[in-house]
């Protein structure tokens, strides 16, 4: 019986799902949706990673490639590889794709200049906004809680407004060109960011009509995308926001499959210090991430009233 109770119950077998049976589930979900809501069909917002490609590849399955429509937006600080991977991964499937450069509308609220070494050449700024992240984090300053919450420090708000109106243009655009045509708004937010509070409140993986992706872990998504065939320069390439330079999701979150088995403890209620030890991880990291979920739950809810 103590064997029993004292089995791990976090490993990467935990995290494993029916691909066949959840891509199915999902298309279902997207017709029905479309049908629900007298849509045309789907548009979403491309931009070459993973969620986004696999939404695409979902829509177009449950739809028809002529139903679904993809928006590419790069801007100033755009990957010029994401822009080239989100117009092959379109071309690939053969869905219609609309590219539309956010940098001029960008430029009217003066981002640009929000932020030190601006125009300074893009490698060197990368170089510098990823070393100073990092410095800062090896000094123990943990800057993401202050993108959930906000921050009292100037430079940090600044900083905070940069990203965040990227998302926000994209949603204002995604919503533009649904009315347009009359199309369903696909968002690309998995459940990992989702939980963590890594998303933009109203920003493209926040405003939405859908989230097929929201109940399922970055992990599972993967699982999915090796179902789907997504190509595995996709599946592989290293996951980032693409709104500040030389930044990388698991900069900030960390591992990927440490933190879906950190939140899935969670979930099960288990006392952090057991998380802990079957993940071979600290209790303080453990930690980090409850208080990520704790911090950003206002954002994954309604705007607050007085009931």
């Amino acid at each position: 019986m103590e064997a029993h109770t004292t089995k791990s119950m976090l490993n990467i077998e935990n995290l494993k799902i029916d691909p066949s049976l959840v891509a199915s589930e999902l298309q279902g979900f997207v017709r029905e949706s479309v049908k629900l809501l007298h849509r045309n069909g789907v548009i979403l917002g491309l931009s070459g990673g993973l969620d986004s490609t696999v939404v695409a590849y979902l829509a177009a399955m449950a739809l028809g490639k002529d139903r679904v429509l993809c928006l590419i937006m790069p801007e100033k600080d755009t990957d010029p590889q994401a822009k080239e991977d989100a117009l092959s991964v379109a071309s690939e499937l053969g869905v219609r794709v609309k590219l539309v450069d956010l940098t001029e509308r960008l430029e009217q609220f003066g981002i640009y200049d929000k932020v030190p070494f601006y125009r300074l050449p893009r490698r060197s700024r990368e170089r510098i906004f990823r070393g100073s992240y990092r410095a800062l984090k090896t000094l123990g300053m943990d800057l993401f809680p202050s993108f959930v919450k906000g921050s009292n420090i100037k430079i940090l708000r600044r900083a905070l407004a940069y990203g965040k109106i990227k998302h926000r243009l994209r949603a204002v655009t995604l919503y533009y060109e649904a009315e347009l045509e009359g199309l369903l708004v696909a968002g690309t937010a998995n459940k990992s960011e989702w939980l963590s509070g890594f998303f933009v409140r109203y920003g493209c993986d926040h405003a939405a009509d859908i989230l097929p992706l929201r109940d399922l872990y970055k992990t599972q998504v993967r699982q999915i995308a090796d179902y789907l065939s997504v190509p595995s320069r996709i599946i592989n390439k290293v996951p980032s926001p693409d709104v500040i330079l030389g930044m990388k999701d698991e900069d900030i979150l960390g591992n990927y499959q440490t933190l879906d088995l950190t939140l899935l403890g969670l979930e099960k209620g288990m006392p952090q210090s057991r998380i802990a030890g079957e993940i071979g991880i600290s209790k303080e990291r453990v930690a980090r991430v409850a208080s990520l979920v704790g911090i950003s739950k206002y954002l994954r809810g309604p705007p607050l009233s007085l009931e």
